[in-house]
């Protein structure tokens, strides 16, 4: 994977910083695509595999953008079929050879029915977009290279900001990612304040950033929210609980691998601290 040094990255960024927002039809706006392109992916499919998705979960992602996460739990299903279908082979292979010590029943199987994460394929997939020319790209991945047969979980794509998500009622949602997203939505607190409606007690909101490769603080008015600390206080006086970031490690030290992961949950109803409460 290409490296690039920090100090030409922030410089970059700054002059495309609109385009890398909501990419446009221009030499700067496939620039910007092209570093998405390169050097996001891995690190999202890295971010997904984090999530500790449940089978039973509604899974939101904000700035959906390519779809890279979409394609990750594809990804994540493909394998967990692959594993099922080995499992069943050695299950049947071991009842012809008459072995029951090496016999595999059904509870098995199924207990192994996710990835070394913990992650399960959501009940159901909501992409939320507000540039058009993602959004192209989302309902194209929809509808013509992700068959139903290949992953059957339901998936939505809405055409929105997610600053106003009327389409969804209060408590509907489990768990919320966005990957290179915070640092554009301005003001923070209303976005927060969105995403806090919609999710569930327990449920946890999840964004990836990049701060290494961002223009500094002040440098460019597109880049709104860099400083995590600052991120993580906004979520917390909003009300989330465990708000926690941490640097992820996908390549070596490029900031344009490598992320950092802030992670809160909304608070229970019933006031009980969330850290006694089991979240596989």
């Amino acid at each position: 994977m290409q490296r690039l040094p920090p100090t030409f990255v922030q410089w970059a960024l700054s002059k495309i910083s609109s385009n890398m927002k909501s990419p446009t039809n221009t030499l700067r706006g496939q620039l910007a695509m092209y570093i998405m392109k390169t050097f996001n992916p891995p690190s999202i499919h890295a971010a997904v595999k984090r999530l500790e998705l449940k089978s039973t979960d509604t899974f939101l992602e904000i700035g959906a953008g390519h779809g890279e996460s979409l394609k990750a739990l594809v990804e994540i299903y493909h394998e967990q079929q692959t594993q099922q279908q080995n499992l069943a082979d050695m299950s049947n292979n071991a009842k012809k050879a008459s072995s029951p010590s090496r016999s595999l029943d059904d509870a098995s199987i199924e207990a192994n029915n996710s990835d070394a994460h913990g992650n399960n394929i959501p009940q159901k997939v909501i992409l939320v977009e507000i540039s058009s020319e993602f959004q192209r790209t989302l309902h194209h991945l929809v509808q013509n290279e992700i068959p139903k047969n290949m992953f059957p979980t339901p998936i939505e794509v809405h055409d929105t900001d997610c600053k106003s998500m009327t389409f969804l009622e209060d408590n509907s949602v489990d768990t919320i990612f966005g990957f290179n997203l915070v640092y554009f939505l301005h003001p923070l607190e209303e976005y927060i304040s969105e995403i806090k409606r919609v999710l569930k007690p327990g449920g946890k909101l999840v964004f990836g950033c990049k701060f290494g490769s961002l223009p500094k603080k002040g440098a460019c008015e597109v880049f709104v929210n860099v400083d995590r600390r600052e991120i993580c206080m906004v979520m917390e006086k909003a009300g989330f609980v465990d708000v926690v970031s941490e640097k992820v490690m996908v390549g070596d030290d490029n900031p344009m691998m490598n992320y950092v992961e802030i992670r809160g949950y909304k608070e229970e109803e019933d006031g009980l601290d969330l850290q006694l409460k089991s979240r596989i």
